[in-house]
């Protein structure tokens, strides 16, 4: 038998009563993503931390849509920070799509209806570029909490609006939201933009797919030297990823006007 000091060990405990059968095991991660975004308006080594889950988010979205899963409720408390390490979670309701049709309207009873696509919403048919939509939302969080804007402002400028913050209800609204963004900091993350325009399409066969999006972040990372992916996974990546669509921002044209959070 090897030395106690060389052997991790993992305790793990269980107990039973007449009705139900639990595990007792330690937390696997720190906190939520949603949690994270508080502690990384306060600390810029946390921001900064938190740019490179873009592309690592990205690539476990890859990969899962590679094995032909789709997690279908993508959202920030599905989402953990453990470290340095941010893990996918929960796939209660995921589906494995291989021995079915292209695209499935299968009710999702569990979907948490704030990050869900516009085709989810109307109970149409969808696959896996409704994943990328909500991982999209995501983004749209991460790169207000980069600004250094709050989740709830946000949600507050939209709600004032149309009485809901649910991203599919506010796309009309969702330019504006950035043009204030990109007012308020750094010109440095301002490529999420183009990034969450794509994946916020509301025609769902006009997405990337998540391999694209991984293939563009990992090629940013590249050109511009910014850590938009950790480096676990962004070594020996591909980096040919959706073509540059030049400076005709669709969402920098669409804000004409200037966005005070909680003014109407």
């Amino acid at each position: 038998m090897a030395p106690l000091a060389d052997c991790v060990t993992i305790q793990m405990y269980s107990y039973t009563d007449p009705k139900y059968f639990a595990l007792l095991m330690a937390p696997v991660a720190d906190c939520n993503l949603s949690e994270y975004y508080h502690l990384a308006l306060k600390s810029p080594d946390k921001r900064s931390l938190l740019r490179s889950f873009l592309g690592c988010l990205a690539h476990a979205l890859d990969y899962v849509h590679s094995i032909r899963i789709r997690h279908r409720d993508i959202k920030p408390h599905n989402i953990l920070v453990k470290n340095d390490r941010v893990l996918l979670t929960d796939f209660g309701i995921a589906l494995d799509w291989e021995n079915l049709s292209r695209s499935t309207t299968t009710a999702d009873s569990g979907k948490t209806w704030v990050y869900a696509a516009p085709e989810v919403a109307r109970y149409e048919k969808r696959n896996s570029s409704a994943d990328v939509w909500s991982l999209g939302c995501v983004f749209m969080e991460i790169v207000t909490t980069l600004k250094g804007e709050t989740i709830a402002a946000m949600r507050a400028f939209l709600e004032q609006r149309t009485g809901n913050y649910r991203f599919y209800a506010n796309m009309a609204l969702l330019p504006q939201w950035a043009k204030h963004l990109r007012t308020i900091a750094s010109d440095k993350d301002d490529i999420v933009f183009k990034w969450v325009r794509g994946m916020l399409e509301e025609d769902a066969d006009e997405r990337p797919t998540a391999a694209m999006l991984y293939a563009d972040i990992v090629k940013e990372c590249r050109v511009q030297n910014v850590p938009f992916c950790g480096s676990c996974c962004v070594e020996g990546a591909d980096s040919s990823g959706v073509e540059d669509e030049g400076e005709d921002d669709l969402w920098e044209k669409a804000a004409d006007l200037t966005i005070i959070p909680g003014k109407s």
